[in-house]
This record gives structure tokens, sequence and C-alpha cells, in this order.
């Protein structure tokens, strides 16, 4: 719940404060709830997409280690859904998001997919976790 938390308000600053002052053509002009909405959606959205992906790799390969072998592509592919969504949003939401060309759409997405990765909890722990309260 508190990492949860963490990722929506670390997106909303991302939104309002990092993300215009990195790419100079990427313009936010909305206020702070508009952010926490866009902070709430993209948060909605990285755990639908990274639950989606990783149930896909563990059917696909068969389990859990035939898929870390593909983590780079599922970094690259996640990287790529999060510039597609940034530039999807600021298209449907052209008066409180701009983002002008791809290059900052995948710069924004790189900040983004950190933000996401640095938040997101670890199966690993929750394994552990489980095995010592037995």
């Amino acid at each position: 719940m508190i990492r949860a938390l963490a990722r929506v308000l670390l997106i909303s600053g991302a939104f309002m404060f990092l993300l215009p002052m990195t790419f100079t053509t990427i313009e936010f002009h909305g206020g702070a709830a508009h952010a926490l909405g866009l902070g709430l959606f993209f948060s909605a959205a990285y755990y639908g997409i990274g639950s989606l992906m990783s149930h896909s790799l563990q059917r696909l390969f068969g389990g859990l280690e035939q898929a870390k072998k593909f983590v780079p592509l599922w970094v690259a592919i996640f990287w790529a859904v999060t510039a597609g969504l940034l530039k999807l949003t600021a298209f449907l939401l052209p008066d409180l998001l701009t983002v002008y060309g791809w290059a900052a759409a995948t710069g924004a997405g790189l900040v983004l997919l950190f933000i996401g990765v640095v938040t997101a909890g670890s199966p690993c722990n929750k394994a552990s976790r489980s095995e010592t309260s037995r």
C-alpha cells in the first residue's frame, strides 16, 4: 500500500516538475489534482501491463527460470509501452499534457519506467516472507 502511494506521488511529481524541467518539449498544464489523476492512471496502467506481461512470459516459457532470460525484452517492451501511453495521453488530453516528438516521449518513458521499477515490490521478497511466517 505504501509503495503504491509512493509510486502515485512520485509519478505525479514527475509530471508536475521533473519531466517539464528535464525535457523542454514536454509541457504540463494542470495543477496538483490533475497530476494526481495522471499518477493514478499511470500506476494502474503499470500494474495491469506488468501483470499481463509477467503472466504471459511465465505461461509462454513454462516458468520463472526460463522467463528470467527475457528480462531485457520485458524492459524494452515496458519502456516502449510507457512512451506510447505518454503520447496517447498527450493526444487525448492536449489541454493537460503536451509532448512534442517521440524523443521526449521515450526519454520521459525511461524516467517513468525507473520510477516504476524503484517502487515495484519484488515477488521474491513476498515469497521469502511467506515462507518465514510458517
